[in-house]
């Protein structure tokens, strides 16, 4: 619908690469010259702090956190960053090889793990670089791939 704003423009867009994955399979997809050229993820994001717009390089951020329906980048120098996505599709716009999904509140970098213990069965509490208040403790649905993610046998 007009006026069109770019922010919802790209969610739908987003929204709908997501759709096409789930529901295309190699037999399934009639896209002329399907070419399996690799998927670009983002390199940075743009940042507003009311009228003032800073630049976030995705090397620079160490995780990504949901809270009370917001959602923030935590920096490696510490600083937060408010972001306009949230985390399932910051999940679909950063590289898997580097950035994982362990719960239902942070994506994290491969490079922010400062140390992990075991927690219960088969969930793993990770100490973050910066630290968090609380260290997040990866899902039970998600810890086996995120062991293989940190193996670097994960295929997303």
């Amino acid at each position: 619908l007009k006026p069109i704003k770019k922010k919802e423009l790209e969610l739908a867009l987003l929204k709908l690469k997501e759709f096409r994955q789930i529901f295309t399979t190699p037999d399934t997809d009639t896209t002329p010259n399907n070419n399996t050229s690799p998927v670009e993820y983002k390199k940075r994001f743009m940042i507003r702090f009311g009228e003032h717009i800073k630049t976030l390089a995705v090397e620079n951020i160490s995780y990504c956190v949901s809270e009370n329906k917001n959602t923030y980048a935590k920096s490696f120098d510490g600083l937060t960053y408010p972001m306009d996505y949230n985390l399932d599709t910051l999940e679909q716009m950063l590289d898997p090889q580097h950035f994982f999904r362990i719960n239902r509140q942070f994506l994290i970098s491969l490079k922010a793990i400062k140390e992990m213990k075991v927690y219960s069965k088969s969930r793993v509490i990770v100490k973050l670089d910066p630290p968090v208040k609380d260290p997040p403790i990866v899902s039970s649905e998600r810890a086996a791939d995120f062991k293989l993610w940190l193996a670097g046998d994960l295929h997303n």
